[in-house]
């Protein structure tokens, strides 16, 4: 798993992503159209194999690791997106941690979270 540091807002910010491995980052992934949700879902099983067996999402960030965090209801949406992913590959998914990001002149308040996704045995 990636290690955080704080950014100059005092925000995390994650290092940027990786092509290999079991760690994926998605800002947020609302109502993705049937053929987007089977490429993810794919995505998805290849970070699994990555991780044999798990693998971790952090919703809210970019791929180049900052944690700009999206609206409570984006969030919501884009949890439902993940676990029917998830489901599609009989796997789980566990909410690790959600964190607050403060970003000037911005409202509604923003959140990142950091997701398990297990295979189910």
């Amino acid at each position: 798993m990636p290690s955080n540091t704080w950014g100059e807002n005092g925000n995390p910010f994650l290092p940027p992503e990786s092509y290999n491995g079991n760690v994926e980052y998605k800002l947020k992934l609302i109502n993705p159209s049937e053929t987007r949700l089977e490429h993810l879902t794919t995505q998805m099983n290849f970070r699994m194999r990555e991780g044999k067996g798990s693998c971790t999402y952090f919703l809210g960030v970019s791929d180049d690791g900052e944690c700009k965090g999206i609206p409570r209801k984006e969030m919501d949406d884009s949890l439902n997106s993940l676990r029917q992913m998830a489901t599609k590959i009989h796997a789980t998914v566990e909410v690790l941690r959600e964190t607050t990001v403060s970003l000037p002149n911005i409202e509604p308040e923003r959140t990142i979270v950091e997701i398990l996704v297990r295979a189910v045995s």
